[in-house]
């Protein structure tokens, strides 16, 4: 259940009299100081959002709280916040984002200011590290594409290999069926 249903009900509440006003009686004259309707209303979050901040050990980050409001109306949420959990520096005063990996792994490194750009999360999730190595397309391939193959590396040493043993090497991995086979 939303923790906030009474601020949500009266949002909600406010934003529909803003479309459709109450009719008034003509005996009635106008309230002078009726202040106008906010513009842009920030949306509750959904319930199954309540939730995201179950693993936060907020003991351990005593400096940092849950946003007020995580997203500008209308913006689409930036792709760190899948691996890690918008925050506010109670400090500072500034939005920071909270690496969920090393939070939960009790590391000190995870904690950056995102204030004004994303860069410095972007560029800690992009290290090579344990539960890291991730961009905005996802799991970085961390390949070496200029590495030699096994049969490039044997013909550069001398070795004579001929053209049937050359061609069933270069046909016989398959990196999707070694990935398979080692992660089943």
């Amino acid at each position: 259940m939303n923790r906030n249903l009474t601020q949500v009900f009266n949002t909600a509440a406010i934003h529909e009299n803003c479309r459709n006003p109450p009719p008034k009686a003509d005996s009635v004259a106008a309230e002078p100081n009726t202040p106008d309707c906010p513009l842009e209303l920030d949306p509750a979050p959904p319930d199954e959002e309540d939730h995201r901040f179950d693993d936060v050990d907020w003991q351990r980050v005593p400096h940092l709280q849950r946003r007020a409001y995580e997203h500008s109306r209308g913006s689409k949420p930036s792709w760190i916040y899948l691996y890690g959990w918008p925050v506010w520096h109670r400090k500072y005063n500034k939005k920071y984002w909270l690496c969920s990996w090393c939070h939960l792994h009790k590391k000190l490194s995870g904690e950056f200011n995102v204030e004004l750009a994303i860069s410095s999360a972007a560029k800690h999730l992009g290290k090579d590290l344990t539960g890291h190595g991730y961009n905005q397309d996802g799991k970085i391939d961390r390949r070496m594409s200029s590495q030699p193959s096994l049969l490039t590396h044997m013909q550069a040493s001398g070795v004579d290999v001929s053209q049937q043993i050359a061609n069933e090497m270069a046909g016989s991995f398959s990196r999707v069926q070694f990935l398979r086979a080692v992660t089943h």
